[in-house]
C-alpha cells in the first residue's frame, strides 16, 4: 500500500495545478492607453477644457494662457510617452513567459511588431513560405 499513498500524494499535488491553469481567465491585449493609470485621462480633460476656453475667447489670449497650453500639452505627451513605455514592458513580459503562456506571448510578438498604435487591428496568421516564394496551401501535391 506504500505506492498508493505516494500516488495519492502525488495527485494532491497536481489537483490544484490543474485547476489553476484550466481556470486561467482569457486575457484581453488592452492597448496602451489603459496603462497611463487616471492621471492622463485628468490630464488630457484640463488640456481640453484649456482649449475650449481659448477658443471662446477669440484672439484674447494671453502669454500665461498660451503658456499654460504648452505645458498641458508637455504633460500629456509624458504621460502618453510614459503609458506606452509601461505597454512595452507588459508585452516583453507576455514574450519573457512564453515557457508557460505561449500563445499570449506569440499574441504579443505581433502585437509588438505592428507598433503602437496597431494593438487594435486583427492579427494577420504568420505564415511560413516555400523556398520558390510561395505559401504551401498554393501548390498543389501530385
Amino acid at each position: 500500500m506504500e505506492g498508493c499513498d505516494e500516488y495519492t500524494h502525488f495527485m494532491s499535488q497536481v489537483q490544484p495545478a490543474a485547476q489553476i491553469a484550466s481556470t486561467k481567465p482569457k486575457q484581453v491585449n488592452r492597448g496602451w492607453f489603459e496603462f497611463g493609470g487616471t492621471a492622463l485621462p485628468k490630464i488630457m480633460k484640463t488640456r481640453d477644457e484649456m482649449m475650449t476656453k481659448l477658443r471662446k475667447i477669440h484672439g484674447k489670449v494671453t502669454n500665461s494662457m498660451d503658456q499654460d497650453l504648452k505645458d498641458l500639452n508637455k504633460q500629456v505627451k509624458d504621460g502618453i510617452d510614459m503609458a506606452k513605455s509601461k505597454w512595452k514592458a507588459f508585452q516583453a513580459n507576455q514574450v519573457c513567459r512564453m515557457n508557460t503562456f505561449a500563445k499570449s506571448a506569440w499574441v504579443a510578438i505581433r502585437v509588438l511588431s505592428r507598433g503602437d498604435d496597431r494593438h487594435h487591428v486583427k492579427l494577420k496568421r504568420i505564415a511560413m513560405k516555400l523556398p520558390n516564394g510561395k505559401n504551401p496551401k498554393q501548390t498543389k501535391s501530385t
